[in-house]
């Protein structure tokens, strides 16, 4: 994409509400673009010494601005930056996932979301091709953590595996947000999920 005014506030980092001030706008009742200042955005290390960042939401539902984003931003050592939007059916809003780095692409697992999109005993799972900058779901199958987020993950080249643990879960029965007790893998010939044995 090639908004100058989102590029803009990428260089800038201002928040919403001061991009709008400056621009002489005000507060607006729908959500302004921001990029400074997201909460639960993963930031990816690349070789050549570009970043990835994925993602993140603004604030939280009482505030005018709130908004979670579905975006890719690459960040080059030289200064210039890459913007990648994409349509919901792609790739929902997501934040507070992680984001592992596997040859040549990012595997994105779980996220907070939209409490519209949150389903029970599933765990959103996604790529992106570094080459291209494609998003395409990635279908699972056996026992996923559920809806996860705020965790922590591990690649694991020996069993060429994608280790999850931590964070919180969705509970099934109440749709309540709990802590996550268990440890989960996410084989990357198959993408079968299994609990690992306490």
């Amino acid at each position: 994409m090639t908004n100058p005014v989102w590029a803009w506030l990428i260089e800038t980092g201002l928040s919403p509400e001061v991009a709008h001030m400056a621009a002489g706008i005000g507060r607006r009742r729908k959500p302004g673009w921001n990029f400074g200042e997201r909460f639960g955005q993963s930031r990816t290390a690349l070789d050549d010494g570009s970043s990835v960042l994925i993602g993140g939401e603004y604030e939280d539902f009482y505030d005018p601005d709130f908004y979670i984003y579905n975006d890719v931003v690459v960040a080059r050592s030289d200064g210039s930056i890459t913007l990648y939007g994409y349509p919901e059916e792609v790739f929902q809003p997501t934040d507070f996932h992680t984001a592992t780095k596997v040859g040549n692409g990012i595997y994105i697992i779980g996220c907070l979301g939209y409490v519209k999109d949150r389903r029970p005993n599933h765990t959103p799972v996604y790529f992106l091709d570094l080459q291209s900058f494609q998003i395409s779901a990635v279908e699972t199958v056996g026992e996923a953590p559920s809806w996860l987020f705020k965790h922590t993950a591990k690649l694991e080249p020996d069993t060429h595996a994608i280790s999850v643990e931590g964070g919180r879960v969705m509970q099934e029965s109440t749709n309540d947000l709990i802590p996550n007790d268990g440890v989960w893998k996410l084989c990357l010939r198959t993408f079968e999920w299994t609990k690992q044995k306490s």
